[in-house]
C-alpha cells in the first residue's frame, strides 16, 4: 500500500513538470500572437510566424499525446487516474489528513470536502470515471491525427483534419484542471502550472533583433 502511494507521489512530480510546459507554452504562444495581431506593422504573412506556429502545434500535440499514453512503460496522467481508480479505497480522508500537521486538520477536512464531497470518507470512484471520460474525449478527438501526422507520417490518404486552436486550448485546460485536483489530493499542496516570471519576458520584443539595424537607428539619432 505504501509503495503504491509513493509511486503516485513520484508520478505527480514528473507530471507536474510535463503539464507545466504545456500550460506555459500555451500562454507564451497566445501572448505572442496577441502582440503580432495588435501591431499592424508586423501583422502580415511571414515565414517566421509559420515556423513558430508549426513548432507550437507539433509540440503541443505531442505533449497532449504524452498525457494520454497508456503503454505499460510510460508515465502519463491517464495511467495515473486509472491506477487511482483501481485502488480508490486507498484515497481516504484519513490518509489525506495525515498529510497535514494537526493544527491544519480543519484545512485538510475542507480540502477533502471540496475534492471528494462533503462528509465522504473515501474519494469517489465516480469522480475518477468522469475525469477519465474527459481524457478519453480528448484522445478520441486528437489521437488519429497525432499518431498519423505528427508522431509518424503514415501512408494514409485521409486523416482526421487538424483541430482548431480552441480545441488545443480546451485540452490543455482540462489536463491542467484534472492534474491540479489529484496533485492536491495526493500531496495536500496546491500547484500553479503557470509560473509568473519576475521580469518582463516580452521586453525582448522591444529591442531590434538585427545588430546592423540597431546601429543605423543610433546613427540616425
Amino acid at each position: 500500500m505504501e509503495q503504491k502511494i509513493q509511486k503516485w507521489n513520484r508520478w505527480v512530480q514528473i507530471l507536474r513538470e510535463q503539464i507545466t510546459r504545456l500550460v506555459q507554452s500555451n500562454y507564451i504562444y497566445a501572448e505572442t500572437r496577441k502582440i503580432v495581431v495588435e501591431n499592424s506593422a508586423i501583422n502580415n504573412s511571414n515565414l517566421f510566424y509559420d515556423w513558430l506556429t508549426r513548432n507550437y502545434v507539433d509540440a503541443t500535440f505531442m505533449g497532449i499525446r504524452r498525457q494520454l499514453d497508456d503503454h505499460s512503460d510510460c508515465i502519463s496522467l491517464i495511467k495515473l487516474l486509472r491506477d487511482l481508480q483501481i485502488n480508490s479505497t486507498l484515497l481516504t480522508r484519513e490518509k489525506h489528513l495525515a498529510l497535514y500537521s494537526k493544527d491544519m486538520h480543519t484545512l485538510g477536512h475542507n480540502a477533502f470536502d471540496i475534492l471528494a464531497g462533503k462528509d465522504l470518507n473515501v474519494f469517489p470512484e465516480k469522480t475518477l470515471e468522469i475525469d477519465l471520460r474527459q481524457l478519453e474525449k480528448i484522445k478520441a478527438l486528437h489521437k488519429e491525427f497525432i499518431d498519423r501526422r505528427i508522431a509518424h507520417y503514415e501512408k494514409v490518404s485521409e486523416v482526421q483534419s487538424l483541430s482548431t486552436f480552441q480545441d488545443l486550448d480546451d485540452a490543455i485546460s482540462i489536463l491542467e484542471n484534472i492534474f491540479q485536483k489529484y496533485f492536491l489530493l495526493l500531496t495536500a499542496s496546491s500547484t500553479k502550472l503557470l509560473p509568473i516570471p519576475q521580469y518582463d519576458w516580452t521586453s525582448i520584443f522591444k529591442q531590434s533583433w538585427l545588430p546592423n539595424i540597431t546601429k543605423e537607428m543610433e546613427q540616425d539619432e
